[in-house]
């Protein structure tokens, strides 16, 4: 397919696109779309955070109605967070498509000037490896959100904090992926440096992240829910 505002395409239509046997999307527009899905959980389980009377456990086999121990507004700021990082993610899947469509140009550049194609190929490389780093990074950034969440949100979304989680964590997962095969083609031992570092990053947060989700599967198990 020929490069799209996946902000604006039917879901139906991306997945038939994803399915198909077209170069864009692939994985680096997928991973944009989950963490987009992961940020608006988020967003969704911020909003249900704010100024509402919720159960939090006081001691252990019981649970207390209590309220948010956050002012509202710090949970509409995490909210409108959620949400901004939403739509750059999706902005990102439309990067790394571009970036993607840049590259296959490269390679269909002429052999008769050697010199010229292997610059675009280069630069072409080094494109097709920020879209990936940059949704790293966004996601990698929501950390401190998510842990607010889990700590003091709303506990009868706690699943859903856990859905962004494990959603987010695929999502970088994936950019760790493409990272990975990206660098084989890369050259410049700068770019190269800038690159492993990312991925050694992006890994330390995928242990954090997974490690919420496993306290937040513990909490629910371990939960007396009260109506």
């Amino acid at each position: 397919m020929t490069f799209s505002n996946y902000q604006e395409m039917v879901l139906g239509t991306f997945l038939n696109e994803l399915s198909s046997r077209a170069a864009t999307p692939g994985g680096g527009a997928a991973a944009g779309l989950v963490a987009a899905m992961g940020a608006s959980l988020g967003a969704m389980a911020a909003a249900l955070s704010q100024g509402i009377r919720h159960s939090r456990r006081a001691v252990a086999g019981c649970s207390v109605a209590g309220k948010n121990t956050l002012p509202r507004a710090i949970m509409k700021e995490l909210e409108e967070r959620f949400l901004e990082s939403r739509d750059r993610c999706l902005f990102f899947a439309d990067q790394d498509s571009a970036a993607f469509q840049h590259w296959m140009a490269a390679t269909r550049m002429s052999y008769e000037d050697p010199a010229a194609r292997e610059e675009a190929l280069r630069a072409a490389m080094e494109g097709a490896c920020r879209p990936p780093m940059a949704l790293g990074e966004e996601v990698s950034g929501l950390q401190d959100a998510l842990a607010t969440l889990q700590e003091h949100g709303n506990v009868r979304v706690l699943s859903d904090v856990g859905a962004a989680l494990a959603l987010l964590t695929a999502a970088l997962e994936i950019s760790i992926l493409n990272l990975r095969i990206n660098q084989q083609g890369i050259t410049d031992p700068y770019f190269l440096g800038r690159l492993i570092q990312s991925v050694a990053s992006f890994d330390r947060a995928c242990a954090v992240m997974r490690e919420w989700e496993s306290q937040i599967r513990a909490r629910l198990e371990g939960e007396a829910w009260n109506e």
